[in-house]
């Protein structure tokens, strides 16, 4: 054992080797703690020689888990345990095979603490697995071993039971241990292993395993073994066992090359880099071209040593390995060698080569067939003193936010490779643009670092059809979603922007099978956005999988079997074309290509995504195949969430859309009564395609909720349908102007759903009414309060002028702010940065619209206070901006509060220039008739027939600009009341109506939309404590009431 948590780790292993695919095993045993500290207890070890790998153990301090099970740390028992020392538990471990699965979502250990009176105290399943290669013991013992007292210890397994009545005689484990486990030899070269070997401990025989074709092992019976390579391999192995135990082994990976001594060809002048050449990239391929074309032998490697004749790296012709950014090990066949005219390129391991460093290239003999200078070739020497081919890499990159790739040899980019430029960045954050030249990048880009990604191809196609990232990946070769795919996005990732580029997944079945063909072109893993337009995106199987937030736009997508699908709350694919391709090689076992697979959400979630919606798209359907919409993804806690909205289908030859629309005799998974809202659901198809015969519960959206929530790319991104209220509602907002900046760099539609009105919800504004010291913040609005007064003053800003409030208001933003306090004097003020006695306010441009209303008065200190009718006190401002600004207020010589009563970014109603008709939601009503079109609202004629009508709820407010040119300036009192030019009569008296002021005109010209003008006329402020009806007619002369905000 070694020294750990101030005691000393040791275990008492019981001496039998778990069988883990097929045996159960039990241990429990009675334990007494002398002290609690470190992990002592009971449980299962697994051993690498005769050291402890790892352990799942139940101790003194819970469940915990090291090294060797899956999710390190502690787990809780339940219920949970007070531990004491000095009190005896019966500890109990059982081990179940079946559950010994690797995807870690079973339970194969299951632990249970009791009383000495066999009560339950505890018990927890752990989720874990070993794998199956793990040498697993039970086990007594941990970190702080002499901590406690063991008795009754009791073992079952193969349906026997042991007890252990004492523990005088105790043994060592069997164990093997090697020096090494690779080995690199020049044919007819030696070398030397030296390994340990016990068995109950002492000393062991071993036996050897090896072909001896290739081999000679000398064992010389003392724990050294001699290694001769008689024949050239790029792999073998030699496989040590313990004679006594000989499930114990190891294996030794040997390589044996054949090089030459000295080459005779003369100066290389076909080779890049140059032999000599300076400042290499450490990146992308090297490449030597022959005098006619080259074979290259499947077998077959090449070298690269350092200068001082170290081996550096070997790439290998076939069964070839390469370690990715992400962390993972993929198996790439033979893409690392790959020959094209008389060239044969071939491509460094990623981070192979360092910066500064120089290297040359050494190539076997047998290798490469072909005349190099009229010479027939026979390798390059293996001659650090004279080297046929060396160069000088660059200096280390430090990579800027923009990093440049261009693959070509002429390249004066930053890097060669996008793989390469995200090794540079690594593990940095922040926002990293890669921009790429036009070319074909034949790479794998596997990235889990934290920095925000965007890949921009540079080329001038269109869907970036100039600038290809492609390789053949699949799960056959390797056998997990982490490591199948071309480009990979890790669940540490950042988010992700796609632009312009093609990403293309090789993958054919005619040549790897038709097994295990997953084979995703782009797999982005983590929960952050996704963005990807312009772009094409090409395989077969699984072309694409998301598990964030994702939005395709004008893209060109390719594949046959699920070729969209993941697990994203939702993903659009919008304004896309797609291809259901025939696939020759798998049409003798299907023809039925699927577009959608969809995991979506879970069945306890309260709130669920819009899931996969294909929106305003082209399916184009290849001669001879059946294409289904969707199908069911498989059993689980997630919801078949698709929907086809406003897509035409094409078929072409033979080519079909099944008018099942769903494929599988299986039942999906969806809400029964709901499907238009849970399940397949479709709007709009065209072409040719027949829903009509759609299999039972495939949903139909309706007219009404595609207008409001599949209309657009934000009513499908930003909102969620909430179960148990049977309605769509907000939900998490894409950053507006993150997304405005996508649609504009990607020429994007305008989006129909940028207007759509929702009721029931929150509107788009923010009120600081009894101001704390903060901020008050969304995507598209700050209110920055400092120095609050709670007596409903808001923001305090001092004569100091050092407390300030800060606005940042969005483009087309309003706000009614209502100036002063007590302290403050009635100022007017005019458009533009304006500075008056009690304060100043300053804007970033002054492209806007600044005006004083007029003031309230006031009897105390009491501003406008939240819930309560009572009057706003202070100067009122009502302020308009056409685009962004940041507006400022600060004190200025008197101490003044701001009580900034509404922002308004995008008022509930806004009648401006009005139409006859109704507005409406479930909570407001707003009634419009006898417009006029000179911007002059809904006209209130003097025979009183015409009338605008507000259903308020509680708590609603309204800024009225009341009358136009034809009203004349008049005062008004709360309640309900009649003046000169109208009346406004309310259902209830308790609201609170105030005249703010009068506007000056001197033309017809009220407030319009899109005008930084002035407004005109008379400005209510309405605010209301429980619900009412307001009805505005006139009385006696013609009026023009244009509501300016009305805002529940």
């Amino acid at each position: 054992g070694s020294a750990s948590s101030g005691g000393k780790e040791g275990y008492l292993v019981l001496n039998h080797k778990i069988d883990l695919p097929t045996e159960n095993v039990t241990i429990e045993a009675d334990v007494e703690f002398s002290s609690l500290s470190g992990h002592v207890g009971l449980g299962f070890i697994s051993v690498d020689g005769s050291s402890r790998k790892g352990y799942s153990m139940i101790t003194g301090q819970n469940i915990k888990n090291v090294s060797a099970t899956l999710g390190g740390g502690g787990n809780g028992l339940t219920p949970s345990v007070s531990w004491a020392t000095g009190t005896k538990y019966h500890f109990k471990a059982e081990y179940t095979a079946a559950n010994n699965t690797e995807n870690g979502s079973s339970n194969c250990i299951v632990y249970t603490v009791s009383d000495s009176a066999g009560n339950i105290l505890g018990s927890n399943t752990t989720p874990m697995y070993y794998s199956t290669t793990d040498i697993v013991y039970p086990a007594l013992g941990g970190t702080t071993a002499e901590n406690a007292k063991y008795s009754n210890i009791k073992m079952e397994v193969a349906g026997k039971s042991y007890t252990f009545d004492g523990l005088d005689e105790q043994t060592v484990l069997s164990s093997l241990a090697v020096s090494s486990t690779s080995l690199r030899l020049q044919l007819n070269s030696e070398d030397t292993i030296t390994y340990t070997c016990l068995a109950d401990g002492s000393p062991a025989s071993v036996l050897l395993e090896y072909d001896s074709s290739i081999l000679t092992v000398t064992n010389d019976g003392n724990g050294t073994l001699t290694v001769k390579g008689i024949a050239p391999t790029t792999s073998t192995t030699l496989k040590v066992i313990n004679s006594k135990a000989t499930y114990i082994a190891s294996t030794i990976t040997v390589v044996v090359e054949d090089f030459n001594s000295t080459d005779n060809y003369g100066a290389l002048t076909s080779v890049y880099p140059a032999n000599g050449a300076a400042s290499v990239f450490e990146d992308g391929e090297l490449r030597i071209t022959f005098d006619d074309e080259p074979e290259v032998s499947s077998t077959g490697s090449i070298s690269i040593y350092d200068n001082e004749g170290n081996w550096v790296d070997t790439i290998k012709a076939s069964n070839e390995t390469i370690d990715v950014q992400a962390g993972n090990t993929v198996n790439v066949k033979d893409q690392m060698i790959r020959v094209e005219g008389k060239s044969v390129y071939f491509t460094p391991h990623y981070g192979a080569l360092k910066a500064g460093k120089t290297y040359f290239v050494a190539i076997p003999k047998n290798v490469i067939t072909a005349k190099l200078n009229s010479k027939d070739f026979d390798g390059l020497a293996l001659n650090k003193a004279s080297p046929a081919w060396s160069f000088t890499v660059r200096a280390a990159v430090t990579p800027s936010s923009t990093i440049t790739v261009d693959g070509s040899e002429s390249s004066t980019a930053d890097f060669r490779t996008v793989h390469g430029a995200l090794l540079a960045i690594g593990d940095s954050t922040g926002d990293y643009t890669i921009n790429i030249a036009p070319g074909t990048y034949r790479e794998l880009i596997h990235f889990n670092g934290a920095a925000n990604i965007t890949l921009a191809g540079t080329g001038t196609n269109a869907r970036g059809t100039d600038t290809v990232i492609q390789w053949t990946n699949l799960n056959k070769w390797n056998g997990s979603m982490d490591t199948r795919s071309v480009v990979y996005f890790g669940n540490k990732a950042g988010q992700v922007v796609i632009k312009n580029l093609t990403i293309k997944n090789t993958c054919d079945r005619s040549v790897v099978g038709t097994a295990d063909t997953q084979a995703e072109a782009l797999y982005d893993k983590s929960s952050n956005k996704l963005v990807v337009y312009n772009s094409t995106l090409l395989s077969h199987q699984d072309t694409v999988c998301t598990r964030g937030p994702s939005w395709f736009y004008d893209c060109y997508i390719e594949g046959d079997t699920d070729f969209i699908w993941g697990y994203s709350d939702v993903a659009l694919v919008e304004k896309c074309d797609l291809k259901c391709l025939l696939d020759s090689a798998k049409a003798a076992s299907s023809t039925d290509d699927i577009l959608f697979v969809s995991r979506c959400g879970t069945k306890s979630k309260a709130k669920l995504g819009k899931g996969y919606v294909l929106l305003n798209s082209t399916v184009t359907v290849e001669d001879g195949v059946t294409c289904y919409l969707g199908r069911n993804a498989g059993s689980g806690d997630f919801y078949d969430q698709i929907a086809v909205v406003n897509t035409a289908f094409t078929k072409v030859g033979s080519g079909s859309v099944s008018t099942d629309l769903w494929s599988g005799a299986k039942t999906y998974d969806y809400i029964d009564g709901k499907e238009d809202k849970v399940g397949l659901k479709v709007y709009g198809l065209t072409g040719d395609i027949d829903v009509s015969k759609a299999i039972a519960h495939v949903g139909t959206i309706s007219a009404a909720d595609y207008a409001l929530e599949f209309n657009g790319r934000r009513a499908v991104l930003n909102r969620v349908y909430v179960v148990e209220d049977d309605a769509y509602a907000a939900g998490s907002k894409w950053d507006e102007t993150e997304l405005t900046a996508w649609e504009t760099d990607a020429k994007a539609v305008a989006d129909a759903s940028a207007g759509n009105v929702y009721g029931g919800e929150a509107s788009k504004s923010w009120m600081v009414e009894i101001a704390d010291n903060g901020t008050f913040t969304d995507g598209d609005m700050t209110v920055i309060v400092s120095g609050a007064n709670a007596n409903g003053h808001g923001a305090e800003v001092k004569a100091t002028g050092t407390t300030t409030v800060t606005i940042s208001l969005p483009a087309g933003g309003y706000i009614l702010d209502a100036g002063t306090c007590k302290y403050g004097n009635a100022d007017s003020t005019t458009d533009g940065v304006t500075t008056v006695n009690n304060y100043k306010l300053t804007c970033a441009n002054t492209d806007f619209a600044c005006e004083y209303v007029g003031t309230h008065t006031y009897s105390s200190e009491d501003c406008y206070k939240a819930g309560r009718t009572a009057n706003l006190y202070g100067d009122i401002y009502f302020i308009h901006s056409d685009s962004a600004m940041v507006i400022t207020l600060q004190s200025n010589g008197v101490k003044e509060y701001l009580p900034f009563i509404k922002a308004i970014k995008e008022p509930k109603y806004f009648v401006e220039i009005a139409d006859n008709g109704t507005f409406t939601d479930d909570d407001m009503t707003v009634t419009v008739s006898g417009a006029n079109a000179n911007g002059h609202g809904a006209e209130v004629k003097a025979t009183g027939t015409t009338t605008v009508t507000i259903s308020l709820p509680a708590g609603g407010y309204i800024l009225d600009a009341g009358t136009c040119k034809y009203g004349n300036a008049d005062s008004i009192t709360d309640g309900v009341t009649t003046v000169n030019n109208y009346k406004l009569t309310c259902a209830n008296t308790d609201f609170a109506c105030e005249y703010v002021g009068t506007h000056t005109y001197s033309s017809e010209d009220c407030y319009k939309a899109g005008r930084t003008a002035n407004l005109y006329g008379d400005i209510y402020f309405i605010h209301s404590d429980s619900a009412m009806v307001i009805t505005l007619q006139s009385n006696a002369v013609k009026e023009y009431l244009p509501f300016i905000g009305v805002d529940k």
